[in-house]
């Protein structure tokens, strides 16, 4: 996984996830697929937006 194509982050199981790197308030965020997993074609859903505090509406779909 990236946010903002850079910022390299790994999901490992379903549920909850951490960006590598802290954003301030106020900052676009673009989650995007680096590496698909073997065998699994993924996508994301509401995957960019502006931080205003906790994100909880990315959702990573295998």
């Amino acid at each position: 996984m990236q946010n903002q194509g850079a910022d390299d982050f790994t999901v490992g199981a379903n549920g909850s996830f951490v960006m590598a790197a802290s954003w301030p308030a106020g900052s676009s965020y673009a989650v995007t697929i680096k590496t698909h997993p073997t065998g699994q074609q993924c996508s994301v859903s509401q995957g960019a937006g502006t931080l205003s505090s906790t994100v909880a509406s990315v959702l990573v779909i295998a």
